[in-house]
Formats: structure tokens, C-alpha cells, sequence
């Protein structure tokens, strides 16, 4: 396999072009350590050495560096590998590292996403960004509606202690409403479904 060109990106890196349209970044000293020069032919052993050897090993150290704050979904993941110059085969391998291991999860993504913003947006609006983010449509669909009947049956749970406990919205002071309000989170409910429900029945009180 022949190397058409070597351009160099930066003081550190250059990327190397094949002629099979593959490309991929190495840094000035490796380029020199295998002897790489334009027209030469890159022999299969070396190949195999810088790509599944090295730069494999590097995209996946990549991918766990994306992954370190923020979760993201596959389609950021390969977007951000390609753009680092790493080889289509590098990019692959280290997704499914990342799929297999659950450091990437693009159901899990969606319902984080859902569970945070689905009091703000509209379900059209929900799946329009997540479908922006690569999320297919069936896992965008499938996760809202889990997510929805989830949502009916912890505000029903909110409001059956809510009977029990007898409270009286119209007579309890902001400190005892507060007290409510903590009580309900300890039990891990959402904040979201617990206001609904204090407001419902705040409002049925007063």
C-alpha cells in the first residue's frame, strides 16, 4: 500500500494519506520512527503495527478522555474521533469498546436527556435534539413513553402518602411545606413530579 502524501497538521503531528483513501494522524517523531516518506510502500506488518497496534489503542484512550465529564452519544463519540484523524478502523474498535463496556449508551443518554429537560420541551422538541445527537427514533419513542408511564405511576405514589399524611396545604407554614417537599426526595420522587403534586393539591386546599 503506497503513501501518496504526509502533510504536516501542526509542530507535533502530521497526517498520512494511503492510497486506499484512508488518512490517519501520527505524531513527527513516530512518522520518523517507521521511516514513512511520501511514495514509499507501507509495508502490511507496519500497517498493522500503527493501526491496530497504536492508533486503536489511542482512540479508545480518546473516547474514555470524551467520556470523562459528560456522557455522549455514539454518533459525537465517532464525530469527535474523526475529526482527531484517527482511522475509520481505529474510530470502529473504539466505539465498540465503549458500546461493550456501556461507557457508551445511547438509550441510557436519552433517558438522562428525557429525565432532565422533559419538563421543558415538548416530546417533538425532545426527539428533534436527540435525533440531532444521533439517537434513532425507536430509542427516542421507546424511552419517552417508558418515561411518561413511569411518570404517572410515581405521581400517583406522590399523591396516595399525600392523602395519607392529611395535609392541609391551606394551614401548614413555608417550613412545613419545605419539610414536605424534603420528605418526598429522601423517598427518591423526582422534584418535578413532587411539585405537580403539591401544587394540585395546594390548589384543591386553598
Amino acid at each position: 500500500m503506497k503513501i501518496l502524501h504526509i502533510v504536516e497538521l501542526d509542530k507535533k503531528k502530521g497526517k498520512v494519506h494511503l492510497e486506499n483513501g484512508e488518512a490517519f494522524a501520527l505524531y513527527l517523531g513516530e512518522i520518523k520512527k517507521y521511516q514513512l516518506k511520501e511514495g514509499m510502500e507501507l509495508e502490511e506488518d507496519v500497517y498493522q503495527e500503527i493501526v491496530y497496534d497504536l492508533l486503536e489503542k489511542r482512540a479508545r484512550e480518546r473516547m474514555l478522555y470524551l467520556l470523562r465529564d459528560t456522557d455522549k452519544t455514539e454518533k459525537q463519540i465517532r464525530e469527535k474521533l474523526m475529526a482527531g484523524n484517527y482511522p475509520k478502523t481505529a474510530v470502529e474498535a473504539a466505539i465498540l469498546f465503549g458500546k461493550t463496556h456501556h461507557y457508551i449508551d445511547d438509550r441510557r443518554y436519552a433517558e438522562e436527556f428525557i429525565r432532565t429537560r422533559g419538563s421543558k420541551l415538548s416530546r417533538k422538541e425532545l426527539e428533534y435534539k436527540l435525533m440531532q445527537k444521533g439517537i434513532s427514533k425507536e430509542i427516542c419513542q421507546e424511552v419517552y413513553e417508558l418515561a411518561q408511564e413511569e411518570g404517572l405511576q410515581e405521581e400517583a405514589a406522590i399523591e396516595r402518602l399525600l392523602q395519607k399524611k392529611n395535609v392541609n396545604f391551606s394551614e401548614i407554614t413555608p417550613e412545613e411545606k419545605q419539610k414536605i417537599y424534603a420528605y418526598f426526595m429522601r423517598k427518591g420522587f423526582s422534584y418535578d413530579s413532587i411539585l405537580k403534586k403539591v401544587n394540585e393539591f395546594e390548589s384543591r386546599d386553598t
